[in-house]
């Protein structure tokens, strides 16, 4: 379900007894497109792209129905981060042209299937008049209001991993997490635990760009490798951008993303692949 003017809307999420809603469980389907594509796509035989061709449609209609409009954006953040690395991160005009006018007509035509509340929903990502904007508004204020509020909390050292939901009731009243991970984890780690915690992502992305160079120049027989590190990087890529409006500092996903980043370059260096 969901507040604001489409509170009636029936959104899906996971299990009845499993702990994701509806966001979570949107995050959850864009995890899945770059393995799929780098792993299932790339260098695969027709058996295998007919497959992806066949379950792309049934993947984007799940994650349409979820509601999620963060969902939608992080898809276009993994769509842009294929698209750039097939390019060698080169910004292509013509590139840019096809890639936009292919995704409007791929969400477009699932779109279609969907019903009119649920089309206001997305709409009212970019029109402030579509019903549900209230609750998009309402989400960038309490993006707004966090940052406001950090001046209440200790910013420098935080007050401890864990304690987010505290920090809120003591300064604000709010007895939730904030729904950012960041300003999660200037609560709880400072702002020195988050350069320290900026300076780990950037590391996750030098391994997997380490990675990718070597495999590439040198080692062509480790192409499931080189594949499973640039599917990584989208979807680290896509989990950037998720993370402005979803707690986790706690979470698994970024200790994983740093594992298996370190596991891709020690791979690509000592020739275990």
């Amino acid at each position: 379900m969901t507040g604001g003017s489409l509170s009636h809307l029936n959104r899906l999420s996971s299990a009845p007894y499993d702990v994701l809603n509806p966001t979570q469980f949107a995050g959850l389907i864009v995890t899945i497109f770059p393995y799929l594509y780098f792993l299932i796509w790339e260098d695969a035989n027709r058996i295998y792209k007919l497959f992806f061709i066949l379950l792309c449609p049934i993947i984007l209609y799940v994650l349409l129905l979820t509601g999620a409009r963060s969902g939608v954006i992080c898809l276009f953040v993994v769509l842009l981060t294929i698209f750039l690395s097939k390019n060698d991160w080169k910004v292509n005009k013509k590139g840019i042209i096809f890639f936009t006018i292919s995704t409007i007509v791929i969400f477009a035509i699932i779109s279609s299937l969907l019903s009119p509340d649920f089309k206001e929903r997305y709409l009212s990502i970019i029109d402030s008049s579509a019903k549900g904007h209230d609750t998009a508004t309402g989400r960038l204020n309490g993006l707004k209001n966090g940052i406001k509020d950090l001046i209440h909390v200790r910013a420098v050292l935080g007050y401890g991993l864990g304690t987010s939901e505290e920090a809120n009731y003591h300064t604000t009243g709010d007895t939730g997490r904030d729904h950012s991970l960041y300003l999660e984890a200037i609560q709880e780690i400072g702002i020195v635990g988050l350069i320290l915690f900026f300076k780990l992502i950037q590391s996750i992305f030098k391994s997997l760009a380490k990675a990718r160079k070597k495999l590439q120049e040198e080692f062509f027989e480790c192409k499931w490798i080189l594949n499973l590190a640039k599917a990584i990087q989208a979807w680290a890529t896509m989990f950037l951008v998720y993370s402005i409006i979803c707690f986790g500092l706690s979470s698994w996903e970024w200790y994983f993303f740093a594992s298996l980043s370190a596991l891709c370059q020690i791979y690509s260096e000592k020739k275990l692949c």
